[in-house]
C-alpha cells in the first residue's frame, strides 16, 4: 500500500469500523492520525492493545468484538466477532493467542457462557475464531451485580455482594475460566481439540467464588483470588499429562474482611502480591506456597497530602527494578492514590512504599518498563495523572484524554449523574502500556455514558506517546506525554490487554 493510499484510509482522527476484516498495509509504514508521527512499527507487530466489546441492548446481544490496533497505536488493524457478551479476555504467553470469555444465552438464573479463542499474529488477516460453549456445566455464570452503582471503580470487585465477570487466565497447556455460578473453575485445554476448539478438563473445586488470578503465563502454577470468601487456593499443571487435571497444590484464609481482589507474580515467579479491599497488601512465597514469612503484609500509607491510600484496585509491576506500583481509589467522586512498593526480594528495605496523591477515583495504572514512570487512570476526572518514579513528586502531571483533528475534539467522558440520583458509569476505565524499554507507549480505555450529548459519541482509545518526538517537522511538538491520537471502538468495551502477556 502506497503512503498516499494509507493516508486516505486514515483521513480524519477517529476511525469508525464495523465489525468486519480490515485490510492491512502489511509491513508498509503506517501513516500516524494528527501531527505527531512516532518511528515505525517493526516489520512483525510485537505490541499490539486489543479491546473487547459487547454489541447490542440488554435482552438483545449480538455477538461481541474484539478490536485490536496497531503497534504504533493510531489505527484498527482488524475486528473479529467473538462470542455473545463477552465480558473477560486473557492472553497466551508471547500474546499469540487470544481467549475470551462470553456470557452467551441465558439459562434459568445462570448464563451458559462460551470461550472464543483466536490467533492474535499467525490468524490476524482471516480472522479466524473458535468458540467452545460451557453449558455442559451447571450453574456456569452467575449474572454479574453490584451492590452499590457504580461500583468502587471500574475494576474493583470490592463493594459488599458483588458477583464478579467470570475471570479467565492461560498458562502451560489450560485456559483457567472462573465459575461464578458455584465454587468452581473450569479448566479447558489450551491445545484445541479436533474440533478446533480447547476441551474443558475436569472441574476444581475452590473455597469461593473466583474473582481474579494470579500467575505468569509462562509458568505452571496459578492462584485463584476469592474476594467475598476471603481465600487463595493454589493449583499446579506440572503433572497435567498424568493427572489429566491441573492438581490443588495449596489453600490459603485471609483474615475476615480482607478482600482479596487482584494479585500479580513477580517475574521470577517467586512472589505473589495480592491486592486487598482493606488497603493491605499480602505478600506470597510461591515456592513454599505460603504467605511470607518475611514481610506477610504490606500496609499501604496515606499520601502526604493526608489523602486515604484507599482500596488498592489495579498493579502494574516494574520487572528490571522490581517496583510494584498500585492505583487505589476511595470511592467514586474522592481523590485517590497510587503506592509505589519496593518488591526486590534481596533488598533490605523490601516493602517499603510510597503513596502520592492521583486524581478522582482511579481506575488502572500501568507503568513504563524504563522504570522512568507510572500512568494512572483517573475515571472520575477523564485524566491520566503521570508519576515520576525517581523523584517520586507529590504533583504528579495530568493529561487530560483529549485529542483534536480536523476540527472535531473528542474528549474522555466522565460518569454522568442522572436527575434519579444514580449514575451512568463512564470514563478512563482502563490503562495499559507497551511491554518495552522503547518507543513505550500508553493507551487508556474510555468508555462513553449511552445518554452524553453535546461531543462525537461512542467510546474511544486514546493514545499517549510518552517520548519526545525529534523527527517531526519543524514547529510541530515534540514534547513527551503527549495524547497522538483517539480511535473509536464499537459497541461497549469492556477490556483492554496488551500484548504480549507476562
Amino acid at each position: 500500500m502506497s503512503f498516499l493510499s494509507a493516508r486516505r484510509l486514515l483521513a480524519g482522527a477517529v476511525l469508525i469500523s464495523t465489525p468486519v476484516l480490515l485490510s492491512s498495509c502489511g509491513n508498509t509504514y503506517r501513516a500516524t492520525v494528527g501531527i505527531n508521527n512516532p518511528p515505525p512499527p517493526p516489520s512483525q507487530a510485537e505490541y499490539l492493545p486489543i479491546v473487547i466489546s459487547q454489541v447490542g441492548s440488554i435482552g438483545n446481544e449480538s455477538q461481541g468484538l474484539a478490536s485490536i490496533l496497531d503497534a504504533s497505536g493510531d489505527s484498527l488493524l482488524v475486528q473479529v466477532h467473538v462470542g455473545q457478551q463477552p465480558v473477560s479476555l486473557a492472553l497466551g504467553a508471547g500474546g499469540t493467542e487470544a481467549y475470551v470469555v462470553n456470557l452467551a444465552a441465558q439459562v434459568g438464573n445462570y448464563y451458559q457462557g462460551s470461550l472464543s479463542s483466536f490467533g492474535v499474529v499467525t490468524n490476524l488477516q482471516d480472522g479466524s475464531v473458535n468458540t467452545s460453549s460451557l453449558n455442559s456445566q451447571t450453574n456456569v455464570f452467575a449474572p454479574p451485580t453490584y451492590q452499590s452503582s457504580p461500583p468502587l471503580s471500574a475494576n474493583s470487585v470490592c463493594d459488599a455482594g458483588t458477583v464478579p465477570n467470570p475471570p479467565v487466565f492461560t498458562n502451560g497447556n489450560v485456559i483457567y475460566v472462573g465459575q461464578t455460578g458455584s465454587n468452581y473453575l473450569l479448566p479447558l485445554a489450551s491445545n484445541a481439540t479436533t474440533t478446533g476448539v480447547p476441551g474443558v478438563l475436569a472441574q476444581l473445586q475452590t473455597v469461593g467464588i473466583v474473582t481474579n488470578f494470579a500467575g505468569l503465563t509462562t509458568g505452571t502454577r496459578i492462584y485463584a483470588i476469592e474476594t467475598a470468601a476471603n481465600h487463595i487456593d493454589m493449583f499446579d499443571s506440572t503433572n497435567l499429562a498424568a493427572t489429566g487435571s491441573p492438581t490443588p497444590s495449596g489453600s490459603v484464609s485471609l483474615t475476615p474482611g480482607t478482600g482479596p481482589n487482584f494479585g500479580l507474580m513477580s517475574p521470577d515467579g517467586t512472589r505473589v502480591f495480592v491486592l486487598d479491599c482493606n488497603g493491605t497488601i499480602t505478600v506470597f512465597d510461591s515456592q513454599a506456597n505460603a504467605i511470607y514469612s518475611d514481610l506477610p503484609l504490606i500496609t499501604l500509607p496515606a499520601a502526604s497530602n493526608g489523602t486515604p491510600a484507599g482500596s488498592p484496585i489495579w498493579a502494574d509491576y516494574v520487572n528490571a527494578n522490581n517496583v510494584l506500583v498500585t492505583a487505589n481509589t476511595n470511592g467514586p467522586g474522592a481523590a485517590g492514590t497510587a503506592s509505589i512498593i519496593n518488591a526486590s526480594r534481596v533488598s533490605g528495605t523490601f516493602g517499603s512504599t510510597v503513596t502520592v496523591p492521583v486524581g478522582k477515583n482511579p481506575s488502572g495504572v500501568a507503568v513504563l518498563q524504563d522504570n522512568s514512570r507510572a500512568y494512572v487512570a483517573n475515571q472520575d476526572d477523564g485524566t491520566v495523572s503521570v508519576i515520576n518514579l525517581q523523584s517520586l513528586t507529590t504533583n504528579p502531571t495530568v493529561i487530560p484524554l483529549t485529542y483534536t483533528y480536523a476540527g472535531s475534539t473528542y474528549t474522555c467522558a466522565t460518569p454522568v449523574k442522572n436527575s434519579d440520583g444514580t449514575t451512568t458509569p463512564g470514563g478512563a476505565t482502563q490503562i495499559v502500556a507497551t511491554p518495552s524499554t522503547t518507543y513505550q507507549q500508553v493507551f487508556v480505555l474510555c468508555t462513553q455514558p449511552n445518554n452524553l450529548t453535546g461531543q462525537p459519541t461512542g467510546s474511544y482509545v486514546f493514545a499517549i506517546r510518552t517520548y519526545q518526538d525529534s523527527n517531526v517537522p519543524t514547529g510541530q511538538s515534540t514534547a513527551a506525554d503527549v495524547v497522538t491520537s483517539a480511535i473509536s471502538i464499537s459497541g461497549t468495551p469492556v477490556q483492554i490487554r496488551m500484548t504480549p502477556a507476562r
